[in-house]
């Protein structure tokens, strides 16, 4: 008898760390995916200048903006000089060349929250489990959500909330008011136009099933708004919000809401939102 039980406890102590070896090798291996995708974001965001960049070169080191349209093989060897006289096209030339449903830059100085926009309106959720290349990736990529463009009074923009502080995994620091302060514009650029965004609500929601009535979907008010859900809109997620920033948006100015997940319910319906008002000089 006592042979028998030993014999199981082996066993079990086998399997065990079995499934413990696989679990760690897997996370492992996760977690090097995760690092070297993020790695290639950042190569990407090299060929981008971001505009709080803008001048700290010297005239001499600077390219010229009519000479700054590089091919694709040289755009990570050339310093582009933004000219806000015109369009953003010479920005974003390598990334528009890369993927062409390339829609915007979003960028929070000093955090990882550095990537480009993605947006494709056959296929909202197309870069849910996609990177930037369009390759399948569990960790997706920062894009546009459905039933909004560019020109929505509230752009849905969706990205996952990752362990290593990539994607929008920073985005949940917003919950510190001192963290606010001192990140409280948020850009968004596109070809066309700079975008600079004042943060007005931080706060946590929650997905519903479609059946589930009484609650607040903020999720609903994304696209085209009417005043009143525009308003109602803002009302609630300041209402909402962990903290006052003192803006309050009116109806005509344009919103944007990230939006990441919050792993405060069991089952994943928990959303970390923050939501800016684009700046009337931007317009």
């Amino acid at each position: 008898m006592k042979n028998n039980k030993k014999i199981i406890y082996i066993v079990l102590l086998v399997v065990f760390s079995a499934v413990l070896v696989f679990a760690i090798i897997k996370f492992a291996g996760k977690t090097i995916k995760m690092n070297s995708v993020q790695k290639e974001y950042e190569k990407l965001a090299e060929t981008v200048e971001h505009r709080d960049t803008v001048g700290q070169s010297s005239s001499e080191e600077q390219t010229p903006a009519a000479e700054a349209t590089p091919n694709a093989t040289e755009s990570q060897e050339v310093n582009i000089s933004v000219d806000k006289t015109k369009d953003n096209k010479s920005r974003f030339v390598e990334v528009i060349r890369q993927n062409s449903d390339f829609a915007a830059w979003i960028y929070i100085p000093d955090t990882r929250i550095d990537y480009p926009v993605m947006l494709r309106p056959e296929d909202p959720n197309y870069y849910l489990h996609r990177d930037f290349y369009g390759r399948y990736n569990d960790n997706g990529a920062i894009y546009i959500g459905k039933g909004c463009d560019l020109e929505s009074d509230n752009i849905m923009i969706h990205g996952h909330h990752l362990n290593n502080g990539s994607m929008f995994g920073e985005l949940s620091d917003y919950k510190k008011e001192s963290f606010y302060k001192e990140h409280p514009v948020i850009y968004l650029d596109t070809v066309e136009k700079d975008g600079e965004y004042d943060v007005v609500a931080v706060c946590r929601e929650q997905v519903y099933e479609e059946s589930v009535k009484g609650v607040f979907k903020y999720y609903k008010y994304g696209g085209k708004l009417t005043k009143d859900q525009y308003d109602e809109y803002v009302s609630h997620m300041k209402k909402d919000s962990f903290y006052d920033t003192g803006i309050t948006p009116e109806y005509g100015q344009q919103l944007i809401t990230l939006s990441t997940c919050s792993y405060v319910f069991a089952d994943g319906s928990g959303r970390f939102i923050v939501v800016a008002v684009k700046r009337d000089d931007n317009d």
